[in-house]
Order: C-alpha cells, then sequence, then structure tokens
C-alpha cells in the first residue's frame, strides 16, 4: 500500500479556478482515514500552501516553494529551509533591470514584489476565506533591495516572468545558468522560471519526510503536472502525471490521470489506494 502520497497544487490538486473539488477533498480524507500520509508539495509559499491543508484535512508536513520550505502544518517545526544569498539576489535583480522583468520572491508568509499584486491574483482572493492571522502578506517596495536588506534570512524563491514574450524566457534562463552561481533552476509555467538555491527542489524534500516517516521509496506515490515536479517524481515507487501535463512531463509517468478539470487525483487516489485490497 502507498504510505504517502504528495500532490502538487496549481494543475493537479487544484482546477483552474484555483479550487479544491470536492471530489478530490473526499478523496484525500477516504485515503487519510486509511493512514496515508497526504503531503502538498508547491511551489506556492507555506502561507498559502497551508490554506488549502487546511481545507483538504491534510496532515503531513508541507513542501513549500519547491522545496525551499519545508514545515509541520500545525506546528512551529521546520524540518528544511534554504535560502537564496545576497550574491544571488543580487545577480538576479540585475538581469530583471536589464530585461525589465516581472519578479516576486517567497518569503514563508508572503511574497515580495516592485509592483501592485493585481486584485484577482489567487493569493489575494484566497485571503477573503480566511481570518487576519492566515491571511498571505504583501511586501510592495519600489525597489527590491531594499526588501533584501529586510528579509535576508527569509527569501527562500524567485520567480522571474516575461511578460511581452514568453518564448524569451529560455534565453533567460541560460543568462540566469551562465552566472555559475549556487542555484537550482526551473520552468514553472510558460514565460516564468524560479530559481532557488542549489541541492533544493521538491524531490529532496519528499525524500525528507519519507525518511522522517519511515517511509520506503516503493511505498511513495508523487502526482504533478510541470517540469518542477520532475524532481519529486523521479523519488516517487509510483509517478503519477495529470492529463492536463506536457508530453514532456508526460514521458516521466508511471500512469497518467485525468486532468485537474476532471478531478484527476480523485481518480488515481480511487483506482491505486482506496480501491485496493490489502
Amino acid at each position: 500500500m502507498y504510505k504517502l502520497v504528495c500532490i502538487d497544487m496549481d494543475g493537479t490538486l487544484l482546477n483552474k479556478n484555483h479550487v479544491v473539488s470536492e471530489e478530490n477533498k473526499k478523496a484525500l480524507k477516504r485515503a487519510t482515514e486509511l493512514g496515508v500520509n497526504i503531503a502538498i508539495s508547491t511551489g506556492r509559499i507555506f502561507a498559502s500552501a497551508k490554506i488549502y491543508a487546511n481545507v483538504t484535512g491534510i496532515k503531513a508536513p508541507l513542501i513549500c516553494s519547491n522545496g525551499a520550505y519545508v514545515r509541520e502544518k500545525d506546528s512551529d517545526e521546520i524540518l528544511f529551509k534554504s535560502v537564496l544569498n545576497e550574491e544571488v539576489l543580487n545577480s538576479i535583480y540585475n538581469i530583471i533591470k536589464k530585461h525589465n522583468l516581472l519578479a516576486y520572491f517567497d518569503t514563508p508568509y508572503g511574497i515580495i514584489s516592485d509592483t501592485k499584486i493585481p486584485e484577482n491574483d489567487s493569493h489575494r482572493i484566497m485571503n477573503e476565506l480566511v481570518n487576519n492571522e492566515d491571511k498571505i502578506k504583501f511586501y510592495e517596495f519600489s525597489d527590491f533591495k531594499e526588501a533584501f536588506n529586510l528579509y535576508k534570512n527569509d527569501i527562500l524563491k524567485a520567480i522571474i516572468i516575461e511578460t511581452k514574450n514568453s518564448s524569451k524566457i529560455d534565453e533567460i534562463k541560460g543568462e540566469v545558468e551562465s552566472l555559475k552561481e549556487d542555484i537550482d533552476i526551473v520552468h514553472s509555467w510558460n514565460g516564468a522560471i524560479e530559481v532557488m538555491a542549489k541541492g533544493t527542489s521538491k524531490g529532496e524534500a519528499v525524500k525528507l519526510i519519507a525518511k522522517r516517516l519511515n517511509i520506503k521509496k516503493e511505498e511513495i506515490m508523487c502526482i504533478g503536472d510541470s517540469e518542477n515536479d520532475l524532481s519529486m517524481l523521479k523519488e516517487a515507487g509510483f509517478a503519477v502525471v495529470m492529463g492536463n501535463a506536457e508530453d514532456s512531463v508526460k514521458k516521466y509517468a508511471d500512469y497518467v490521470t485525468d486532468t485537474n478539470e476532471n478531478n484527476g487525483v480523485s481518480k488515481v487516489i480511487e483506482k491505486f489506494i482506496l480501491d485496493k485490497k490489502y
């Protein structure tokens, strides 16, 4: 029986409206009742992941910011934290300014920006559903360097976005890679890359949680849809890719489930966990 299921959020657990369907909630609840550990594994910050974890009843540690922050949901215990150093931040800053790029920086509880984050952003929408203590913070600055000084011990990830010409993001990725600094880079969606400290990934976080729970690789199921999920899919005994994923991701799948719009998460859990007789 699979003892740990790690699930990506956007494009996987969430539908296009950033909602967890009732079908997915029911499947996760039934799996936890069987003793299965369910963990969210997301590019989102901890504050955002915690909101969804509370909605779905997930109790396992949360993998946030592509593995840069791993924390127990209901305690202050941080299992892993990796931040971008000052040299990397300054190099990214120079590339952002050179190409006039949109960028955000993750902290555990908020998002740093040098522009106003739109009111229809999914993080702002989620804030309407929770109390003030659990709200996602928005740190808006006229210049990122001020934020770097204030939050230098908490900047987990940079998100760099080319809004005018998404095909240019590969060129920008190459420029960031050429810095030859201690970083890892993944594509998260079309026109965007995410930058973390070297050795930071969802896959490393899955290994950490599995070791903590004394769970073997063959007892792990991971479900995802994007390039930033590949590292955890490779750490799974059973790698599941969503039907809405690109073919470049599907080739790593042991099984391709339905799309995020058609409750692909609940369907694979029902097929390989809930309907199995152990």
